[in-house]
This record gives C-alpha cells, structure tokens and sequence, in this order.
C-alpha cells in the first residue's frame, strides 16, 4: 500500500509492504491434500513416496450468518497451516475456479448445480492463500478433473476408505503424479 503525505509545501510518497516469509515446508518429505466439502475437509497426510500416513476431517459452519462461517473458516485455516508446519509439508489442493466457469453453463443436473452455488471454495482458498503467505507454507494447485471418480474405483474398496478421504488421497497422489 502506499500513503501521500503533505509537510508544508513538500509531498512524501510512504510505501508499505510485507515481505513473504521464509519457507518453513516443502514437497519432498511429503504433502498434506485437502479435500473441500460443505461443512467439512478431509486432510490426507503422504510421504514423498504416496504412501498414506495419516487422515483427518476438519469441520467449519457451513449455514447460519456469513460471520461465523468467515470466522470458523479462519480457525480451520489456521489449525490446517498450524499442522502443515508442524509436519514441514506443502498444502495441495484442488484448483476448483473451473466450477465458477461452469455456474454459466446451463446444466440439468440439480445436485451439481446446488453443490456449485453452495460452495465456499472461494472464500477458503483466498484466505488458506492469505495464511500461507504470511506462515511460510507453500499452497500447490492441482486439477481436479475425476478425482472422486478415482476415489470410488480404485481405493474406497481396496483400502476401506470413504469418498471423501479417497478423494484426498487421489490429490495427493495426483500431485506426484502416482495417479
């Protein structure tokens, strides 16, 4: 931000800005994958090698005032950062802003079209985007294309895991390019 500031018949230009910090993670000991749903992440925790380490649901408030879903998203986001440093890891998660695209596109299917309208992808990612910044902690994209497909064929039978956290193990994995 920048700030003009008249002393007498001189004008000062005030430039204010913040420095990232240093990074405190990285992709090779690991990631942890977030799979964004209404009210809940699944946390998928890998080493570098794919395999699963650990699994974690986070909760948020979903419905009630756009306050306390603001607030309990900044407490996520927190104790999610908080933990990707702790284990010295990288956040991976899903580039949804192609759901955006589509909310023009007329479709017939009511469940995808209340699921893209309900969603508070946005809101979240900016401020993981914001947290990690100033934490130190490097945020990946990756696409999103099919991972729950992938979840249901390949690992919700063989590993016994359900959709959600499948579906995290799938982005993950995806970011290694396993999948």
């Amino acid at each position: 931000s920048f700030r003009l500031i008249k002393k007498g018949e001189h004008l000062y230009l005030q430039i204010m800005y913040r420095t990232g910090s240093e990074l405190r993670t990285r992709y090779s000991h690991g990631v942890l994958s977030v799979d964004f749903n209404k009210g809940f992440i699944m946390v998928s925790e890998i080493d570098e090698n794919g395999k699963l380490l650990n699994i974690d649901r986070m909760n948020y408030i979903h419905e009630g005032t756009a306050g306390a879903t603001k607030n309990s998203m900044l407490h996520l986001v927190k104790d999610l950062v908080d933990l990707a440093v702790q284990s010295g890891k990288d956040i991976v998660i899903e580039d949804l802003k192609s759901l955006n695209k589509r909310k023009s596109e007329k479709t017939q299917r009511k469940h995808y079209n209340r699921m893209i309208n309900t969603l508070k992808f946005s809101k979240f990612r900016r401020l993981l985007e914001t947290r990690c910044n100033k934490c130190g902690v490097t945020l990946l994209l990756i696409n999103p294309y099919n991972t729950s497909k992938i979840a249901s064929n390949k690992y919700c039978y063989n590993i016994k895991l359900n959709i959600h956290s499948a579906a995290s193990y799938v982005i993950a994995r995806r970011f290694y390019k396993l999948d």
